[in-house]
């Protein structure tokens, strides 16, 4: 299925069951060779997914050709200042980036981040996932981890048994994806037993604060 159709889809099974995500549409932005390459493909499609767990929104830098040309990055940023383009809403606040240069979509731990900014050490500590690189670009993203099977490893390896007491998962774009067939198989994970870093804005985080 394409993003769009998978899109049409969850609207329907939204208007139906009513999980209470929202689904925006696109703000129109007209294609901009400055653009992180694959960012404004997917953002001609939506503006906005959210569900309990995380949000995912078009950033301000990337509404607009002028708004991208007119953005200040920070000259000391290790990485270029990346926009934003998901938010834990949970535990927070954890972000997800886009990389202002090739349109890569990771997540770095903010410890990770204060160090590297600092100049304290580099690649060599990327094994300890501290960063993590979900995809090469954004439609990559949104297709397979927002829209498809490989969310959960966004939420954490327990997400599948996250249930309230009616049997439903905590998450309401976690129920959406299930009632859409959008989930596949479940996902396998490997959990250290006591992990030290988080590799992903949430993973290995057993317990979700929304209600039942």
């Amino acid at each position: 299925m394409t993003i769009s159709s998978k899109l049409d889809l969850l609207r329907e099974v939204e208007a139906e069951h009513r999980f209470g995500v929202i689904i925006e549409p696109p703000t129109g932005v007209d294609p901009f060779p400055e653009a992180p390459p694959g960012a404004l493909e997917a953002y001609q499609l939506f503006s906005r997914l959210e569900g309990s767990h995380l949000s995912f929104r078009q950033p301000a830098e990337l509404l607009s050709r002028d708004a991208w040309l007119s953005r200040d990055p920070d000259p000391y940023c290790p990485l270029g200042s990346p926009p934003s383009i998901g938010t834990e809403l949970v535990e927070g606040p954890a972000q997800i980036y886009l990389d202002p240069f090739d349109g890569r979509v990771y997540y770095i731990e903010s410890d990770y981040y204060v160090l590297l900014y600092k100049g304290s050490f580099g690649d060599s500590q990327l094994e300890d996932g501290l960063y993590v690189e979900y995809a090469p670009d954004l439609v990559t993203f949104v297709d397979e981890f927002v829209l498809g099977p490989r969310y959960p490893e966004l939420i954490g390896a327990g997400s599948m048994t996250w249930l309230t007491k009616k049997g439903h998962y905590r998450d309401s774009w976690l129920r959406l994806l299930g009632a859409a067939g959008l989930l596949g198989d479940p996902p396998t994970f490997t959990e250290p037993p006591e992990p030290r870093w988080h590799p992903g804005p949430t993973a290995y985080r057993r317990h979700l604060t929304t209600p039942d």
